[in-house]
């Protein structure tokens, strides 16, 4: 692992268990087994490492990978796409990583840090940016009706509800996946095309 990758992962690990302003550069560097000065030599503040963390998971944790063949090929039975979209979703957000992110955002949520204001938004912006694009396909297809925004919201909303309630912690309940079923069913039936 690059010295750059061992700081991320340690300030991650510190951050989303103390919060940002009571773990210290000197933390960061025990924890990621280098010398404090050479944390320097990589970023120049406390607050550009929690910058680069947000950019690097919000970018590494993106859902792009989710939507890949196997699940491209259940759009045309769209009440099983939406039950295994919603089944890999709360998968790739039960990570120990993703876990600790999302702790970390919470924590941190209102603060302005290095410029960047800190928001629960930054958890799902790229999954709804990748819902909209689905239902607007789904939408021009004549498949359902109704403004895309909105449906998005609709559907990520419990989802991530379950997120905050039942993965900042570990073991997960697996009961989240049979939970996330029912709202993919439901979901589907409501927005269908009649």
């Amino acid at each position: 692992m690059k010295t750059r990758d061992k700081i991320i992962s340690a300030a991650l690990k510190l951050f989303s268990e103390y919060g940002f302003n009571a773990a210290s550069v000197r933390q960061i560097a025990a924890e990621s087994g280098i010398r404090e000065s050479s944390i320097y030599n990589h970023f120049r503040s406390k607050d550009e490492i929690l910058i680069q963390l947000i950019k690097n998971y919000s970018r590494m944790n993106s859902e792009k990978e989710i939507i890949n063949e196997d699940l491209l090929d259940k759009l045309s039975d769209p009440v099983d796409f939406f039950v295994r979209l919603s089944e890999e979703l709360l998968k790739s957000w039960s990570s120990p990583e993703e876990i600790k992110f999302t702790k970390l955002i919470i924590s941190e949520q209102f603060g302005n840090i290095g410029g960047l204001n800190i928001s629960v938004s930054i958890l799902f912006d790229e999954t709804r940016k990748i819902v909209k694009l689905i239902l607007t396909e789904m939408k021009k297809n004549k498949l359902i009706e109704g403004d895309v925004d909105f449906l998005a919201e609709e559907y990520l909303s419990p989802l991530f509800f379950i997120r905050l309630e039942k993965m900042t912690s570990l073991p997960i309940d697996k009961s989240i996946y049979e939970t996330a079923r029912k709202h993919a069913r439901f979901f589907w039936q409501n927005i269908k095309r009649r």
